[in-house]
């Protein structure tokens, strides 16, 4: 159901245009968006806690994410606690939403790219977060992990542990650490973080091996169309951000 349907009778028509649509489930949390100056969280955390039962906590995401370690501004507005275990493509993942930054919208599409992997490939993730691509990943390939949010390092390395699966960790800049760890001829390079991905598609181009797959995500308004010199064998709608504002991907080959 949608958040505006369980508020219906409970605010008015003014305050309803106010409140998202929907709202998102990570483990045990609940995660609206809200203006900072709404002054009834308390009626949605409550309509939300009635419904699902299982919510421990309620948060509002307040603003756009701009800092480049992608830790959102979070606001308890019921219950206690901002860290949970989300579970998500068979993997279990311990994080703290005040931290680091996951969004479950994501699901599907993680799990389309973890199906393309094969056996044995080499997978550089370079904008790994707490690893909803790289530990599922790390199942049946080899994989390489790095961020630069050191509470996103701290979760993935606990994760690896969770979900019994070994992976190369790197914490810091991904331009930095591919030229010193000299990461090169990878199958497949992950580049979630639509906000930059293209500064960082050279870095990506030449630690990709000939043939290699890179999928890269980032944000198009309604229409738009980006150029590579790289083959695209596909693009993907990932979600609308704001209101015509699309989180893509494109799979590309080198």
């Amino acid at each position: 159901m949608e958040l505006k349907e369980l508020l219906k009778g409970k605010l008015s028509e003014e305050e309803l245009e106010l409140v998202h649509r929907g709202f998102d489930l990570v483990g045990d949390i609940a995660i609206v968006q809200l203006p900072e100056d709404f002054e009834k969280k308390e009626v949605v955390a409550e309509a939300i806690v009635k419904v699902h039962k299982r919510v421990k906590t309620v948060c509002n995401k307040i603003g756009k994410i701009e800092n480049e370690e992608r830790i959102p501004k979070i606001e308890v507005i019921w219950g206690d606690g901002t860290e949970t275990i989300h579970k998500e493509n068979n993997c279990l993942f311990k994080l703290d939403i005040s931290k680091v930054f996951f969004t479950p919208r994501m699901q599907s599409e993680r799990k389309r790219v973890i199906g393309l992997v094969k056996e044995g490939e080499k997978v550089l993730d370079m904008f790994a977060g707490v690893g909803p691509f790289s530990i599922p990943i790390a199942k049946k390939a080899e994989v390489t992990a790095i961020d630069i949010n050191p509470w996103a390092v701290k979760y993935l390395r606990e994760n690896a542990k969770l979900n019994r699966v070994e992976l190369k960790i790197y914490e810091g800049d991904c331009k930095e650490v591919v030229e010193r760890e000299k990461i090169s001829e990878m199958d497949r390079i992950i580049m979630n973080y639509p906000k930059g991905s293209l500064e960082y598609l050279p870095v990506a181009k030449k630690a990709v091996k000939k043939g290699g797959i890179i999928h890269l995500y980032t944000f198009e308004k309604e229409g738009e169309e980006k150029e590579f010199d790289l083959e695209v064998l596909g693009k993907r709608k990932c979600g609308e951000v704001a209101p015509r504002l699309f989180r893509v991907v494109y799979d590309l080959r080198k």
